[in-house]
């Protein structure tokens, strides 16, 4: 490849790989405490989950077992991570190589007919990358402080009241995307 940059930016998108799959183990693990704990028979229904599923699992069963507040907290973190989850895509999937002119960056490009046929040109620099790697992070982190609190309720112990927390806008997937369609 070149640079130790330009292995930069690819390291960049490993973190948010590994990043990903921790946050995901923990929201199965939030789960499966919502529905009882690890037992064997939950581990087997949350064990092959995507990121879609598990959205909607988790958000049902808080809804229908835990008390309202906690219910509502878990619904937060679930529909955040689902937001992330279009970013994560964009960038994972559509990930093809990394530039190689200074400022280096990742180029993606990706093919999506959701709505309308759309193919996006983009360049992305590190800090981008890096950024969306801590949103996710932040997410795995009120994941497991919403597991405790979860533990603590099935225990008949007091819990920390979950507030929903401030949440600021994603960028639009795409926001230099060239429609070349």
């Amino acid at each position: 490849m070149g640079s130790r940059d330009q292995e930069n930016v690819l390291a960049e998108i490993g973190q948010l790989l590994v990043t990903w799959n921790n946050v995901e183990d923990n929201l199965r693990l939030l789960l499966m405490e919502i529905c009882g704990g690890e037992t064997p028979g939950n581990k087997i229904l949350t064990a092959e989950l995507n990121g879609v599923t598990l959205v909607s699992a988790l958000r049902s069963a808080a809804n229908e077992i835990l008390p309202d507040d906690l219910a509502l907290a878990i619904d937060s973190a679930a529909i955040r991570f689902d937001e992330l989850r279009n970013h994560r895509n964009h960038f994972v999937h559509g990930a093809r190589g990394v530039e190689d002119t200074v400022p280096y960056r990742a180029l993606l490009k990706r093919t999506t007919a959701r709505r309308e046929l759309t193919i996006y040109d983009e360049k992305i620099v590190n800090i981008e990358i890096r950024d969306l790697t801590e949103l996710i992070a932040v997410v795995g982190v009120e994941a497991l402080t919403l597991l405790l609190d979860v533990k603590a309720h099935r225990q008949g112990k007091p819990y920390t009241s979950p507030k929903t927390h401030g949440w600021h806008p994603l960028p639009k997937i795409g926001s230099r995307t060239r429609k070349i369609c």
